[in-house]
């Protein structure tokens, strides 16, 4: 409710009277003086007994709908003197004076006085308010006129002023579109200056391709007409041709032992075992290119398409693995830094405590990090290992997220840094682009083709021998799946 009902009692007269809740004590007192017609008599309002401030509204005071109020008179003196800080806004700047006043003035006397005092202009700036003790009155306001002690009650002793002026709102709107339009030129123009550069750069360009093409042609043209006065005796240089012969012998040679290291990373690409001499490796960040399927491999025959169907029938019928799943027996376990660097531990025992993990990585960290991070499972929901002395001392394998033989490990600082995070000293260090999954990507295009697919391997063998005249073992009816369309 934004208004209140009162009972209002003097002389055994009551009279029930009803306020907004914004208006303030002071206001009800003085319109008591009016409806019980003791006009100049001071008086003050009781509510259970205790007298209410006049200076407060009435939804600061504890006054209920229907509320039984006494008005009473007093002998106090009106006139008092009053410590007033006002604080003027003028044009984004802010000057706060603190004066004394008497409670008699009217807000016009007292911000005329300021005036005269510290040599400054209010009201020639312009239409204002003035905000005391959440009273709002306007320059060109009645209230203005009023002395304080009418406007806010004779019991303040003490209030805070602001002044702030009223802006014309076509006034601001019309700042926003001068400033809008402003910023759209600006714009425009950029765009101008960037077009015009653009099209200098392309003529320029334009010439410089231009010229060298003639430089071209005048070249060509001059080895054509020096071609026929070749000296033989170049032609006929013995060291300079097996010098030649054997760069070209070296660079193949090195070529071809390119080609071996990426067929045996392709070849055990996709069964990645954990070898248990194995170095301890880290993988650097390095860019590379990943394979783009060719129309070929989307083309698929109706016996391909039948085969496959096949395939996934089998795969439904196949029966379900047992529940209990084998521990595992080594891991191969891989650790991400927040600088993309991945830190590769082959641990043979199974049987290897966490703690004695934990020691294997503070190896390769720089001293600053050692014993200071957490790890993290790297998939969702991305649980926490919980590094403690209670676990320390626990095998991996006693461990419910160290369940697979190969994990992928997320390492974090306890405190954000941007690393370097590991040592490189006795380290294999390899590019990123050398993980077999990777190397396998990249050269996908480079699989050998089988001789049988998978779809004619899930194929039972009495579908094989089902008909003599269709044997699937013939040249004729091999099939040669895509090597996306991979099952294994």
């Amino acid at each position: 409710m934004s208004s209140i009902t009162l009972h209002i009692s003097f002389n055994n007269v009551t009279k029930k009277l009803t306020y907004s809740k914004t208006q303030t004590i002071n206001e009800v007192l003085r319109d008591c003086t009016t409806k019980f017609k003791i006009p100049g008599s001071a008086g003050e309002l009781r509510y259970n007994g205790k007298k209410l401030d006049d200076s407060l509204p009435i939804r600061l005071t504890n006054l209920i709908n229907n509320s039984k109020v006494v008005f009473e008179k007093t002998n106090d003196k009106s006139e008092k003197d009053v410590n007033l800080k006002i604080v003027w806004n003028y044009k984004s700047e802010v000057k706060t004076f603190v004066e004394k006043f008497k409670n008699t003035l009217t807000p016009r006397e007292i911000i005329q006085a300021i005036e005269k005092k510290h040599n400054i202009e209010i009201e020639k700036n312009g239409a204002f308010e003035i905000n005391i003790l959440d009273r709002r009155m306007r320059s060109d306001s009645n209230d203005f006129t009023k002395a304080l002690v009418e406007v806010v009650g004779p019991s303040a002793t003490s209030m805070v002023a602001r002044i702030n002026y009223i802006t014309n709102g076509k006034t601001e709107e019309q700042d926003k579109i001068n400033e809008l339009q402003k910023n759209q030129m600006s714009q425009y123009q950029a765009r101008l200056r960037e077009e015009a550069h653009r099209k200098e750069l392309a003529e320029k360009e334009k010439i410089a391709k231009e010229a060298e093409q003639a430089n071209n042609a005048t070249i060509s043209t001059d080895n054509q007409t020096a071609e026929p006065v070749v000296p033989e005796s170049r032609l006929s240089d013995k060291s300079s041709i097996h010098r030649e012969l054997d760069q070209s012998v070296h660079q193949e040679n090195k070529t071809q032992k390119d080609l071996d290291e990426d067929n045996s990373a392709v070849n055990n690409a996709s069964n990645m075992e954990v070898e248990e001499d194995a170095k301890d490796t880290i993988y650097i960040p390095s860019s590379f290119k990943t394979y783009e399927n060719p129309d070929t491999d989307y083309n698929m025959t109706v016996d391909q398409a039948k085969k496959y169907h096949k395939l996934v029938v089998n795969s439904r019928m196949r029966p379900k693995p047992s529940t209990e799943k084998r521990k595992p027996t080594k891991y191969l376990i891989r650790i991400r830094f927040p600088d993309r660097n991945i830190l590769q531990l082959n641990i043979a025992d199974a049987r290897t405590s966490l703690g004695q993990l934990c020691k294997r990585i503070d190896e390769h960290l720089i001293p600053q990090y050692k014993r200071n991070y957490n790890l993290k499972i790297a998939h969702p929901p991305f649980s926490l290992i919980p590094l403690s002395l209670s676990t320390n001392s626990t095998p991996l394998q006693e461990l419910p997220q160290f369940q697979d033989e190969k994990l992928t490990l997320i390492w974090e600082p306890l405190e954000k840094a941007s690393g370097p995070f590991l040592e490189r000293a006795d380290i294999e260090i390899k590019e990123s682009n050398r993980l077999p999954e990777l190397v396998l990507e990249q050269n996908r295009n480079s699989l050998p083709e089988s001789s049988v697919s998978h779809a004619d391997a899930a194929v039972p063998t009495s579908l094989h021998n089902a008909s003599g005249n269709r044997s699937l073992s013939s040249s004729s009816a091999k099939s040669k799946f895509p090597k996306w369309f991979r099952s294994k």
